[in-house]
């Protein structure tokens, strides 16, 4: 069944209520990241906006954002400063810049952007990935782990016992194959989470 929920309006276990709430509420803050994977050399920059559908404006808010790694530690955070946010979809609050060559890499970290003193509040994924450990078609690349385009290259790797990410080229599909996507599956799959 497609959905969040079962037919018995029973949560499916892929998202939680408050989850679910910080990206579909009446006031979320939104973050127009353009990707997920950077290597330590980059910067991120990209605008935050905040979409506010609530019955009053707010005034004076506390709007945050914090870097956080897998253990919830904060790395680096910052505030922005607003007079009023109006009733109103993607209003603009600022810019987040964050220079990632002082982060440990390879590592996943979440970006939370929200308002203090609330349960308003929204999070992003990300990877940072040494450049150094980067070959220049970013193929990920390790002692136990082969991401590869090539059947040969897979086989090969598994019999050598390693593991093995297999992607095969679209044009190295049958034509009868169902076709590829790039988009992450999410309704209806317990246990995925939303990206």
């Amino acid at each position: 069944m497609v959905g969040l929920l079962d037919p018995f309006w029973d949560e499916k276990g892929f998202v939680t209520k408050e989850e679910f709430r910080s990206f579909c509420n009446e006031t979320v803050p939104l973050l127009r990241i353009a990707k997920r994977v950077f290597t330590s050399d980059e910067v991120i920059q990209y605008p935050v906006e905040i979409c506010h559908f609530g019955k009053v404006e707010l005034l004076h808010p506390s709007i945050y954002w914090e870097v956080k790694d897998e253990l919830g530690d904060v790395i680096t955070s910052g505030d922005f400063i607003l007079e009023v946010v109006p009733i109103g979809k993607n209003i603009y609050v600022g810019d987040l810049i964050i220079a990632l060559d002082q982060f440990v890499s390879p590592k996943e970290y979440v970006i939370e952007i929200g308002i203090r003193d609330t349960d308003i509040k929204n999070t992003w994924n990300f990877w940072v990935f040494d450049r150094d450990g980067l070959d220049s078609s970013l193929r990920l690349q390790s002692k136990d782990v082969v991401y590869t385009h090539s059947l040969n290259e897979a086989i090969s790797s598994l019999k050598e016992g390693k593991k093995v990410i297999y992607r095969p080229k679209e044009e190295h599909h049958r034509f009868d194959s169902p076709p590829l996507s790039s988009k992450t599956s999410f309704w209806g799959i317990k246990g995925v989470r939303h990206c």
